[in-house]
């Protein structure tokens, strides 16, 4: 790297935006390249900064910070909870919505499988290799795909 690079980096780049940035996930970034968990780029999400001031010290790997009310950009102390990774999962799982599956028959093997009530009238095979001897023996035209 020549001199003049050196000297575009951080605040001195052409698109520094003051050090913060907002990822494909909504999260705030900080750049802190002195910070031990930075990512690549030298940033940290800023929820963690703001637990890390709280608490006095840095966030373990095992440790997670929430989202009290699931808005990712939302990093008031009173919105955050430090939580241990397996909690947090826990936790997580819990709002989510499981849809029961659907049982059918294949129409090559006649073995049940389990199929989303969204394909329930399109899945007809269990596996790829029923659907290509199904295609081998009755033909293309006969499972008109």
């Amino acid at each position: 790297m020549n001199k003049n690079c050196l000297n575009r980096m951080g605040k001195n780049h052409w698109n520094w935006k003051g050090g913060k940035k907002i990822n494909s996930q909504g999260y705030i970034l900080i750049y802190s390249p002195n910070h031990p968990y930075k990512d690549n780029q030298k940033y940290v999400r800023e929820h963690r900064l703001v637990m890390e001031k709280k608490i006095g010290r840095y966030i373990l790997p095992t440790e997670i910070v929430h989202h009290i009310n699931g808005k990712v950009d939302d990093n008031r102390i009173e919105n955050l909870q430090l939580l241990l990774k397996r909690i947090h999962d826990s936790i997580s799982m819990k709002g989510r919505i499981f849809v029961e599956k659907i049982k059918k028959n294949c129409l090559m093997c006649n073995k049940k499988f389990l199929v989303y009530p969204s394909r329930k009238n399109t899945a007809k095979f269990c596996s790829k290799k029923c659907l290509a001897n199904y295609r081998w023996k009755y033909g293309k035209e006969e499972f008109g795909r």
